[in-house]
């Protein structure tokens, strides 16, 4: 995958890894045991490689081990967040971790449960739909050099003081960003547009909405008015 991916796509992963978890079975060869929960050894590579090839941008559990044996060629600004959880013992320890926190906050009265649940929702059709996109995209989009080129001498002032091998990488990544937001967003234009969608109910919806608002304002209005001739009406105390 292309280095477009955002933090909040890989955050969206680790609620959906997490929320898997907890729907796992417990009959398989387990990796560890956090309380009276299995983690297997199935769920814990499908969960490592999953997260580390969409938050590395590769395609295959091989380049996963292959930059794990020797994370040392990744792009600085992404090695600080990888170094630790690329071995496999430290993204189990840190799965237990979020595995106890979930299980923690799901039961913890002082919590809404119905606003968690619609935060997983939310998380899923967000991670679900960019998923999808970036699968299906991913090669159609491309940066020549000639682009870099052009884009660093109309902005050579700002990037002069960074080394060109980073400047190319940061104008790449730039470039790559702005053209998977304009195919994305062309794309869901057409999904919209060939689709049989309504919005009767929510044009109805606002409407008594907008009803309730005004008769509301109407009675405070009549309330003070009824409020001011009663005081009108009091007898002066002597």
């Amino acid at each position: 995958m292309k280095s477009y991916l955002k933090t909040a796509f890989i955050f969206a992963i680790q609620a959906m890894i997490i929320s898997l978890v907890m729907c796992s079975g417990g009959n398989k060869e387990w990796a560890a045991k956090v309380n009276e929960q299995d983690i297997s050894i199935e769920e814990l590579n499908r969960y490592y490689y999953t997260h580390h090839k969409l938050l590395l941008n590769v395609e295959t559990n091989a380049d996963v081990d292959k930059i794990a044996a020797d994370p040392s060629g990744l792009r600085p600004e992404i090695q600080q967040s990888v170094m630790v959880s690329i071995q496999k013992k430290n993204y189990l320890d840190s799965l237990i971790a979020q595995k106890l926190l979930y299980n923690k906050a799901m039961k913890d009265s002082k919590i809404d449960k119905l606003e968690l649940e619609t935060i997983l929702e939310v998380q899923k059709l967000q991670f679900v739909g960019n998923y999808y996109l970036n699968k299906i995209l991913k090669d159609e989009i491309n940066v020549t050099q000639d682009e870099i080129d052009k884009f660093y001498e109309a902005n050579r002032e700002r990037l002069r003081q960074v080394p060109i091998l980073e400047a190319n990488e940061r104008i790449k990544s730039h470039l790559l960003s702005q053209k998977f937001a304009k195919k994305s967003g062309d794309y869901v234009k057409s999904l919209v547009d060939g689709s049989n969608i309504t919005k009767k109910g929510f044009v109805e919806y606002e409407e008594k909405a907008l009803k309730d608002s005004e008769k509301a304002k109407d009675d405070k209005k009549q309330d003070k008015v009824k409020s001011s001739v009663e005081k009108t009406k009091e007898p002066e105390k002597k």
